[in-house]
């Protein structure tokens, strides 16, 4: 049932994304739109199978699976048009504080923590090179931090900056380290963060 759930809901997501980008177009559509409909939907899936295991009743299992599309949806918007839009950022953030207790923050101090300290601690780079990191990867920290909790914040943001810096390794030694290659930041803290907190 948590396959068939999480199926269903990652073709909604990719059918609704699809629609959105149809009507905002962007130069910078680096994912064809079939891949989209096979792997969003296999990510949500495995998310609702991980949410499933790791959730205490079924009002955990809703507002951590609601708020962990949101961060899919962000991972494979930044992936597709390297944006993270706050149309989807700035509501998500207060609703992750205002649902915490069913979280993985597990509470209202822990999920406010972990927001300050993940837009803390991305802020810091952001200042002092701001070609590293956008706006919005700042922005998407301090959800993060509201959805895992100050407890696993550093964890989740260590994980994406390590898988991050793997792939960009990859990509230089395929290139032999000649060219420049944008890579979207957001992705990879999104896979972190469900990583350590389902």
């Amino acid at each position: 049932m948590a396959i068939s759930l999480g199926l269903s809901t990652g073709l909604i997501l990719a059918v609704a994304l699809d629609y959105a980008y149809r009507y905002h177009p962007s130069r910078d559509m680096s994912w064809p739109p079939r891949r989209r409909l096979i792997l969003l939907p296999t990510a949500s899936a495995t998310l609702t199978v991980l949410a499933w295991s790791a959730a205490d009743g079924v009002a955990e299992l809703a507002v951590t699976l609601a708020l962990a599309l949101v961060l899919l949806a962000l991972a494979s918007t930044d992936f597709e048009r390297h944006l993270l839009p706050n149309r989807l950022i700035y509501p998500a953030i207060p609703l992750a504080l205002l649902l915490a207790p069913w979280l993985p923050a597990g509470g209202y101090s822990s999920s406010a923590l972990g927001a300050l300290l993940g837009f803390g601690v991305m802020l810091v780079p952001y200042i002092v090179v701001p070609r590293a990191l956008g706006a919005g990867d700042v922005k998407l920290a301090a959800l993060i931090g509201a959805f895992s909790g100050a407890g696993l914040i550093f964890p989740a943001l260590t994980f994406g900056a390590i898988v991050c810096a793997v792939v960009c390794l990859g990509i230089l030694v395929q290139h032999r380290g000649r060219g420049r290659t944008r890579i979207p930041y957001g992705p990879y803290l999104v896979l972190g963060t469900l990583l350590v907190s389902l």
